[in-house]
């Protein structure tokens, strides 16, 4: 890779969950249940990484080292409806989300002492974390009509904790140059408010189309926070924190067509177009662009995997009674990345190149006896050999300075297998 990383990790999760559906009548189900889960972390992670300065000068290189071990809980309960009445079906739903880090955090504060360009971190008072609580609604409502038709309305709220990392990353306060970003046990889930709403339409026997548009709306997202001492360069002096700023707004609209061509042959065909624009990508951007001296503010641009267009079809080809095919076409529009544009530039400016492949597979059933079957197949992936690129660093290198082969996706391969069924 591009930096030097070690990493010892290891995760424990002891988990118990249970349920009850009750059917109060012809009409109406209610269910509800809990889930419960007891974690055991422990890390030990150890990074370099070089940095740019403003003078150009000689680079200047900071360290990770990261090391703790909690044992965090997680809990939550439910109650569910369904209510079906001739042509309509309503589900509704409640959920509570409790989680306790059961940690402590540094009560840490920023102060000036006497000069403008001092720091105090106060490593000495802590505050305990708190319990996080989210209650998340949902509904779901679903029109039938008697031709088979389908109008369907989705929405609701999800909540998600950030990953452990982000809460007990640095608890021994490594802040040298700045690089080591402090966990905090206290941030809060991120929220989701999602809607969807869908048509579905037969257009014959053999034949249907179904459209949905769809709108998800992210904030608390996990991005860092950097303090740096005056007039200093990135690097020398200050701290950096991960912090609940970033968001993300997505929006689209999906195309599905399946269908019959005779008895032998069938097809379907899937498009979706979505945007994807925030102020945060992953939970370190606010850092890099910090580091590599760029010129941003909290401004919304392309995501990560803001990608605009997605097509998929299928061709499912029944050739005799022991012999069948599978044909697939994938096609991704261009993702974006960052290209090095001096001091004014914005997080994922440029764009990759579209990526597409295509997969065959050939499958056999034949049947020995009674109770006895012979099944094999044989798959080609990447039929063409396409040559698609999946990452470049900040100056349109593919695979960056050292020409990662992860960089390329992998190219034809061939597969096959064979099986007996009892």
């Amino acid at each position: 890779g591009e930096y030097p990383w070690w990493m010892d990790h290891q995760e424990i999760h002891l988990f118990s969950s249970g349920a009850v559906t009750s059917q109060l009548n012809t009409s109406l189900q209610i269910k509800a249940g809990f889930s419960f889960t007891q974690y055991q972390l422990y890390k030990k992670n150890v990074m370099r990484r070089d940095l740019g300065t403003w003078s150009g000068g000689f680079p200047i290189f900071l360290m990770y080292d990261s090391e703790y071990e909690y044992d965090p809980s997680k809990g939550a309960l439910f109650i569910q409806s369904r209510y079906e009445k001739e042509n309509l079906v309503l589900n509704t739903g409640l959920r509570l989300d409790v989680f306790d880090p059961k940690s402590t955090r540094p009560a840490i504060e920023v102060a000036q002492t006497g000069i403008d360009d001092s720091w105090v971190v106060d490593t000495v008072g802590v505050a305990k974390a708190s319990v996080k609580k989210s209650v998340s609604p949902r509904i779901g409502f679903a029109w039938i009509m008697e031709d088979g038709r389908k109008f369907h309305i989705n929405y609701g709220y999800f909540f998600q904790m950030p990953a452990f990392e982000y809460l007990y990353a640095n608890p021994n306060l490594n802040i040298a140059n700045g690089f080591a970003p402090l966990g905090d046990a206290d941030l809060e889930p991120s929220l989701t408010r999602a809607w969807e709403f869908g048509y579905l339409h037969p257009l014959n026997s053999s034949w249907l189309i179904d459209v949905t548009i769809f709108n998800k709306d992210v904030i608390n997202l996990i991005d860092s926070n950097t303090l740096l001492l005056h007039d200093a360069d990135y690097g020398q002096g200050g701290y950096t924190q991960y912090v609940n700023i970033g968001g993300s707004f997505i929006r689209g609209a999906e195309l599905y067509v399946s269908g019959n061509i005779g008895s032998r042959l069938k097809t379907n065909f899937a498009y979706t177009l979505m945007q994807a624009k925030g102020t945060s990508s992953h939970s370190l951007d606010a850092l890099l662009v910090d580091s590599e001296l760029y010129s941003h503010g909290q401004i919304l641009y392309p995501l990560s995997w803001d990608q605009r267009h997605t097509l998929v079809t299928n061709l499912d080809l029944k050739l005799n009674e022991l012999l069948s095919m599978n044909l697939m076409y994938r096609y991704n529009s261009a993702l974006p990345y960052t290209m090095d544009m001096g001091g004014y530039t914005s997080p994922n400016n440029k764009r990759m190149d579209p990526t597409s492949d295509m997969n065959i597979r050939l499958n056999m059933s034949y049947s020995i006896g009674k109770n006895i079957g012979l099944t094999g197949f044989t798959e080609v992936t990447n039929l063409f050999d396409a040559k698609n690129n999946l990452w470049a660093d900040s100056r349109g290198l593919i695979g960056g300075e050292l020409s990662d082969p992860g960089s390329w996706n992998l190219g034809r391969r061939f597969r096959f297998g064979i099986g007996l069924k009892l």
